[in-house]
């Protein structure tokens, strides 16, 4: 049961000796299908597995761009708002838990990404990895559907409130970066709501 922001306030069984353990993302992009969805963008993320042969397993089970019966939570591991974190814990075709930890500040465009999309694709990869140079590989397209509550809303300040930051970080007065994030917010929209034709 997820709490009015979203959060699931149970307590979430985790198994397996790395399943407490963010697993480091070594590059993403975004993929863009007609046949899917409508030609939304989704996100890829390429996972190092090096030390997760169990992930390389589920890919590899799965073959070219298949789905796997996934369930998904949007969590809080660290008490910083500089982070966010998404829990998938695989039942098929192997029993698999992926913990994911997102740094706002430089992964805030694949977060709006993956909730509008509702959708991801995971790919097995190593340090230096690029969608450029591993087209061919296969990966696994996760469903994320949009948590109950007032998830979007809670992420959303979450969002603003570290991009306001970046702009202050870099000189502007509290008043200018809230302008700035405002227009940054209109060109954004436009890019992750782009659908192929």
């Amino acid at each position: 049961m997820a709490n009015k922001k979203g959060w699931h306030k149970e307590k979430i069984l985790l198994e397996g000796e790395f399943a407490t353990q963010p697993i480091n993302i070594v590059n993403d992009a975004g993929i863009a299908n007609k046949d899917f969805d409508n030609g939304k963008l989704v996100p890829l993320l390429i996972l190092d597995t090096t030390t997760r042969p169990d992930i390389d397993q589920l890919i590899e089970n799965h073959g070219s761009i298949d789905s796997g019966l996934a369930s998904t939570s949007w969590t809080k591991t660290r008490q910083s708002d500089n982070y966010i974190s998404l829990l998938i814990q695989f039942s098929k075709p192997v029993l698999c838990t992926i913990l994911l930890e997102f740094y706002i500040s430089k992964y805030g465009g694949i977060i709006d990404s993956i909730i509008e999309s509702q959708a991801m694709f995971i790919q097995a990869g190593r340090k230096g990895d690029r969608f450029i140079t591993t087209q061919k590989a296969p990966r696994v397209l996760i469903q994320v559907p949009k948590p109950d509550g007032n998830f979007e809303i809670f992420w959303n300040e979450l969002r603003k409130k570290s991009k306001i930051k970046e702009f202050r970080k870099l000189g502007y007065s509290k008043k200018d970066s809230k302008e700035l994030f405002g227009e940054f917010e209109e060109k954004w929209k436009s890019i992750y709501k782009w659908r192929f034709k």
